[in-house]
């Protein structure tokens, strides 16, 4: 089985256990504490992705240049419980301005000791429906592996 296909069964498997949470702080402490990193599912979710962006699959697409990449890695579908799976890099840069108009499920997959996501380390965030924020990241690089309801999110041009 190939780092992608592995990577489409571990996102499988986290989907499967969250498909009926409501996304929000509740849901971002039962993530952070079931699968904080260190932990089976968070180190091999983290160590696909970063295959995945080294093999030339994930966080692929430039957006701003090499320092601000991201790519869809999977569609929503009945397989992933309606999420889509998606990658992005970031390297001591705000990013693009973006609503997620069903919430989100973030991994955040520091590269570098020290890079943070909106000020978080390693770990995970949920914003509930409707949330909305630049991305940023500091200290570093770093990978998000984020999990969206329906595929959606809206960049609002802000």
């Amino acid at each position: 089985m190939d780092t992608r296909e592995r990577l489409r069964m571990e996102s499988i498997r986290l989907l499967a256990q969250v498909k009926d949470q409501p996304l929000g702080p509740e849901l971002e402490a039962w993530l952070n504490k079931t699968h904080p990193p260190g932990s089976e599912l968070y180190d091999s979710l983290a160590s696909l992705i970063i295959a995945g962006e080294r093999e030339g699959w994930a966080c692929n697409i430039e957006i701003t240049g090499p320092t601000y990449r991201r790519s869809p890695v999977f569609e929503a579908s009945p397989q992933t419980y309606g999420f889509s799976v998606n990658s992005v890099y970031m390297d001591n840069l705000v990013g693009q301005f973006h609503a997620h108009p069903n919430g989100e499920i973030n991994m955040i997959v520091p590269l570098n000791p020290g890079a943070e996501f909106c000020g978080r380390p390693a770990g995970w965030t949920a914003p509930e429906p409707m949330s909305e924020h630049f991305p940023e990241v500091q200290g570093g690089a770093a990978i998000m592996l984020y999990f969206l309801p329906n595929g959606e999110i809206t960049y609002t041009g802000r």
